[in-house]
């Protein structure tokens, strides 16, 4: 975290222990106490402690206190920070939560030239939504409370004025706040908080208004020359008109900032769905320049994908941009929001999905479907942001959806594709089994089955599996998606090209197909093929996958120039993955005059891989990338630790590649050249070997040339 410098234990008249936590330095200090670092000694896990330390403490603070604990570890979300226990020693209650690495949105405010804050926004949003829907109010949302960690994953903490209600009710009594008594911060207040009023939901609604107002004017909506000329502001005046907002997102802080409370949007999920990518409207907000805060990238890589105006309804723009349903059942809001989810692809549907999914169990709490929808949803998202909350809040979904109704065979597959992520197979092939037996020609069980069985190492038993599921739906693009995926991955290139060409034809409009196949032509060492694919996929959306995937094309053509403006394209879209920021780094290394760009690229793609690691560290994968961005900047001891221990007899192709390439820049010659042997018997292409500038210094021994000779595979064939 990044608060006020940190002191050091005993400073405050805190112990440099409480209970089984070790404390290691203040992280900052707060209303009610102060927040401090600490370690679980039992877990072995690093944890905020949230101390209560002042020295005029009340029976009131404390109650409020431990209401605060009680309400915040209710709520199980990613994007709402993590309470693990509330305790009291001696006297000292205190909180053990997450320990989130990051900085607060205020700072990200006051360098508003590195931040386009609405995917921000619709994170914070997508937290309330999930607080309201457990009948919780935050009632003091502001900056200050808002965490984004480097992975770009939002954190709402500090539920200290949170109160459980019933939503529903107009007239709810405020629990431990005295009549008249102002809480909650006043530049962020609703206009019921200023003036002493009974609070409810749309209080946070009211809040999250003038945030997203600040985001998008860089200035707040209500001010005053001192606090009572700002609630004033907040309670009477009216707010300028939100310039440098689309339509979408102008009507959507309208209707937040509406003094009168039943006249206010009355669901946060609203503003999800306005936020949401998949409204072009919305994301045309803000075109502001960005300045990369980090350079840094990985090693070149193919990607293969895992209005109104005014003061008009959201609601009837809502209805005219968002799937419909029959009616706001569960069963409609679940078959809308897999409709969203069978094109996963397009950006912003998962987001949405989880919407539909979230209503559905409003509306009925235990419709199972909704759940394991949710649970698939939330895995899904876990692979464009990933963070093991995803994996964990999806797994109580799905687990949820299993108790519900078990003789779904929907349930056991949504449980069984989230043990597959988490490495847990046994569970996996018991649901799975339960699944088939349920069901036996269900398509997306044996695509799951498929993963179960590549996790393990059976390519055999994964084609199988991949290859009923295509025949038993041959509808569905992520059948033979996911068979060409594995081709792929084993170097069997032309396999992979037939599958993707035989569903491009059938879906042209999929980006995705296109981005793959040209990833495929590329591996075949046919350039041509794969920039026209890459073409017909930037003709239909503009993705950083794409540009990713044409950088990587120009790279192995020595176009390094040309392929640093497409990895540049990448990096500004997804600004988040190791793999871009790899990438561009090894074009700047090799491109003219921007060799000194590489090392820190590098740096930041290591930042960055690293808190993917955290979550899957027996991801070879991951960690052989890992090694190969070390080995780029000179750290051969790093990388080699890096690598060590890793499977070799499951290694594929790629990975073998890239091991060849790391050993080579290590100076581990003899151990390159054993990795290169088993990555050309395993199938990876010579033209791409013969084009990897980092094995230049390789080819100036005889023991490559008669390595390279001796290989009597076909390009892009294995064994």
């Amino acid at each position: 975290m990044h608060y006020a410098s940190m002191a050091a234990p005993g400073q405050s008249g805190i112990p440099s222990r409480l209970a089984h936590y070790e404390i290691t330095g203040e992280l900052g200090q707060g209303g009610m106490g102060a927040v401090y670092k600490a370690i679980d000694t039992k877990l072995g896990r690093p944890v905020a402690l949230k101390v209560i330390a002042r020295s005029t403490i009340t029976e009131e603070d404390r109650r409020r206190f431990a209401r605060e604990a009680n309400a915040a570890s209710a709520l199980n979300h990613p994007n709402i920070v993590t309470i693990y226990a509330y305790d009291s020693v001696d006297g000292t209650d205190f909180i053990a939560m997450e320990l989130i690495e990051g900085d607060t949105l205020d700072r990200y405010f006051s360098n508003r030239s590195t931040l386009a804050p609405l995917e921000i926004l619709r994170q914070v949003a997508a937290a309330l939504a999930a607080a309201h829907a457990a009948g919780i109010v935050h009632r003091d949302l502001k900056p200050a409370n808002i965490m984004i960690n480097p992975s770009g994953l939002v954190k709402v903490l500090d539920f200290g004025l949170s109160k459980r209600q019933v939503l529903a009710g107009e007239h709810t009594e405020t629990v431990l706040t005295r009549a008249g008594a102002v809480v909650g911060t006043p530049a962020y207040m609703s206009p019921e908080q200023a003036l002493g009023e009974h609070t409810d939901w749309r209080t946070d609604i009211f809040s999250f208004g003038v945030i997203l107002y600040e985001a998008v004017c860089g200035k707040r909506p209500f001010q005053g020359r001192n606090v009572m000329a700002v609630l004033h502001a907040v309670a009477n005046t009216p707010h300028d008109p939100p310039a440098n907002a689309s339509p979408a997102v102008a009507a959507l802080i309208e209707r937040c900032l509406i003094k009168e409370r039943g006249q206010r949007l009355q669901s946060i999920a609203d503003a999800v769905t306005v936020l949401s990518p998949a409204s072009a409207d919305a994301m045309a907000a803000l075109p502001a320049k960005r300045s990369r805060r980090w350079l840094a990238v990985a090693a070149v890589g193919l990607t293969l994908a895992g209005g109104f105006a005014g003061r008009n309804s959201i609601r009837s723009w809502l209805t005219a941009n968002v799937p419909s349903v029959s009616s706001p059942t569960a069963y409609g809001n679940t078959r809308s929001g897999d409709q969203l989810l069978a094109r996963q692809d397009r950006k912003g549907n998962v987001d949405l999905a989880i919407v539909e999914f979230q209503k559905a169990i409003a509306a009925d709490a235990a419709y199972a479907p909704a759940h394991a929808g949710l649970a698939h949803a939330y895995f899904l998202k876990n692979r464009s942001v990933p963070d093991p909350q995803w994996l964990r809040v999806a797994r109580q979904s799905a687990e949820r959806a299993v108790a519900l109704t078990p003789d779904l065979a929907i349930c056991h597959v949504a449980l069984a594709r989230v043990a597959v992520a988490q490495n847990d197979y046994a569970l996996a092939q018991t649901e799975l089994a339960r699944a088939v037996e349920l069901d036996p020609r269900r398509a997306e069980t044996h695509r799951v089955l498929g993963a179960l069985h590549n996790g393990r190492g059976d390519a055999a038993s994964a084609e199988k599996s991949f290859r009923t599921a295509l025949e038993l739906d041959a509808g569905d693009w992520r059948n033979a998606f996911d068979l060409g995926q594995h081709y792929y991955s084993k170097a069997r290139f032309s396999d992979a090209v037939s599958v993707w060409q035989t569903a491009v034809e059938k879906a042209p409009e999929l980006e995705a197909l296109h981005r793959n196949l040209g990833a495929a032509f590329h591996m075949l060492g046919q350039h041509e093929r794969a920039a026209a694919e890459f073409q017909r996929a930037l003709e239909i959306v503009p993705a950083a996958a794409t540009f990713n995937n044409l950088g990587t094309s120009r790279y192995f053509q020595g176009r390094y120039n040309d392929a640093i403006l497409a990895f540049e394209k990448a990096v500004d879209g997804r600004p988040n993955a190791y793999m871009y920021w790899g990438n561009l780094a090894d074009a700047y290394r090799w491109g003219s005059g921007t060799r000194p760009k590489a090392a820190a690229a590098y740096t930041r793609a290591i930042q960055l891989a690293r808190i993917e690691a955290a979550s899957r560290p027996a991801d070879w994968d991951l960690r052989s990338r890992i090694a190969l961005y070390l080995a780029k900047l000179g750290d051969a001891t790093a990388a080699r630790s890096e690598i060590a221990g890793a499977p070799l007899a499951s290694t594929s192709a790629i990975l073998w590649f890239r091991l060849a390439v790391t050993r080579e820049l290590c100076n581990d010659r003899d151990l390159a050249l054993t990795a290169l042997d088993r990555a050309l018997t395993a199938g990876y292409p010579q033209s791409e070997i013969e084009l990897e500038p980092e094995l230049s210094p390789l080819r100036s021994d005889r023991r490559y040339h008669i390595r390279m000779a001796m290989t009597k595979l076909p390009l892009g064939a294995a064994k």
